[in-house]
């Protein structure tokens, strides 16, 4: 019977591992991840339109197919065939990231992850059936958050980062603290297109040196948002390199009401 227990148990954790996979860096091997900048529709209604089109090609994250969504300012609820339900609050809505789940011969292989503000509350994901089917319910959502008065911020450069570790700061030789490090680097983005690749070590940008994660969102994040052209420079394996990146203008969402 505990034998029994112990294999009913890795078998449920090598389903969650995957299915939480945005929230955990270790766990998303298994994912790509696409830069999106959102169209907005020009009404509340034509947005939900949308979302009655792709409703065949939606899925929950336990499989359920979409039987019902409703939207208000307040935030948007799915309701899926298996009884659960997905809520996404726009208040709370920080940003979002399509993902691609490689490796799965599955339905609905790809994701929107909607990023929630509130620390320690996990962020909710909606699978689709293709990739353009995800790039519309993005659109969706960031319509409707922007006429609920909370604009998702798009993602500028499109990469995620941390505090280099210690053994990223050894392969790299260097002996102190310095620089973020790349963990993930959207397909089709920016940084991509310049040349940025996950692992790598961001030491300036445009002359503005790197210190931390946290001195960069506060001192360096703010200006690449308004650069027509940044220089990046990284350390690689050990050796530095300098590429050219180019911002992507977003469009800026009308002003519409529920």
């Amino acid at each position: 019977m505990k034998r029994r227990l112990i294999s009913a148990a890795i078998v449920l954790f090598s389903i969650l591992v995957p299915v939480f996979f945005p929230l955990c860096a270790s766990a998303k091997a298994n994912f790509d991840a696409y830069y999106y900048v959102p169209e907005y529709y020009s009404t509340v209604e034509e947005a939900m339109g949308r979302l009655k089109n792709i409703t065949p090609m939606l899925m929950g994250i336990w499989d359920g197919k979409l039987r019902s969504a409703e939207a208000d300012r307040f935030g948007m609820r799915f309701f899926w065939t298996d009884g659960k339900a997905t809520a996404i609050p726009f208040d709370k809505l920080s940003w979002m990231r399509i993902y691609q789940r490689t490796e799965y011969n599955g339905p609905c292989p790809w994701y929107v992850l909607a990023a929630l503000s509130v620390e320690g509350e996990e962020s909710p994901s909606v699978r689709a059936e293709t990739r353009g089917t995800a790039e519309s319910l993005y659109s969706i959502l960031a319509t409707l958050a922007a006429a609920a008065g909370n604009p998702v911020e798009v993602r500028g450069l499109g990469f995620s980062f941390v505090d280099p570790t210690e053994k990223d700061l050894k392969g790299a030789g260097l002996k102190k603290q310095a620089g973020i490090t790349a963990t993930i680097v959207e397909k089709g983005s920016p940084v991509e297109k310049g040349g940025l690749r996950e692992g790598d070590i961001i030491l300036s940008v445009s002359g503005k040196a790197v210190e931390s994660a946290e001195q960069y969102k506060k001192e360096v994040l703010p200006f690449t948002r308004t650069a027509d052209t940044l220089e990046m420079e990284v350390l690689r394996k050990g050796k530095k390199q300098v590429f050219r990146v180019r911002p992507m203008p977003a469009e800026k969402p009308q002003v519409l009401l529920f």
